[in-house]
Parts: structure tokens; C-alpha cells; sequence
């Protein structure tokens, strides 16, 4: 599993001209789901993912997590993650298949 996190202060997707997820202050995280990756692999990313300080505290330092600070997450399946551009045409042989890929999401 790879997941490409950004801070952000508001973010939201829209499909269609429709907005379909929207956040305030927290991260917006590009989730790639491998074909090796289980429900274990989902369960130690996420503990990762809302663990991880890099939220600033009072001083301005990165020493605070998302839970720390009630922030919202925004999570975007991206199976391009696992993208092999070796060649000049892109293989995704290593992005777990939609059977696998969606309960893990």
C-alpha cells in the first residue's frame, strides 16, 4: 500500500460538478492499494497515517498528529501509485484489482 498524504487547510473532489468529498484542516491522501496488500497492511498504514506528527503544534512545530488536532482526512483511491514506467507505456500489473483493491479502501 502507498499513500501520498498532503497537508492542507480545505480540499474537496468534484466529479461532474459534483462535489463528492470535502475536508477543512487535515490531509488529502492519495491511496494506491498493491496486489500483495491485506487487511493487515490496511490496518498498519492507517495506525501510521493517524499517527504521524506532522501537524503544528502551538510553537509552529511539526510535533502534533491528525488525531491530535481533530483534522479531517480525504482519502482518493489512485491505482497509477503502482504505475511501472519503465517503458514508455505505463504497466499497472502491480495495482491490486478492484475485487481486492475496494474493501481494502
Amino acid at each position: 500500500m502507498k499513500l501520498v498524504i498532503q497537508r492542507v487547510q480545505r480540499a474537496e473532489v468534484t466529479v461532474e460538478d459534483e462535489v463528492i468529498g470535502q475536508i477543512n484542516t487535515g490531509y488529502f491522501v492519495l491511496v494506491g492499494i498493491g496486489q500483495n496488500d491485506s487487511e493487515q497492511t490496511a490496518d498498519e498504514i492507517t495506525q501510521k497515517l493517524l499517527n504521524l506528527r506532522v501537524m503544528a503544534d502551538e510553537a509552529g512545530k511539526m510535533n502534533r498528529s491528525i488525531v491530535d488536532m481533530h483534522g479531517e482526512i480525504l482519502l482518493i483511491p489512485q491505482f497509477t501509485l503502482y504505475a511501472d514506467t519503465s517503458q514508455r507505456r505505463p504497466s499497472f500489473i502491480k495495482a491490486g484489482k478492484p475485487n481486492l483493491a475496494s474493501p481494502l479502501f
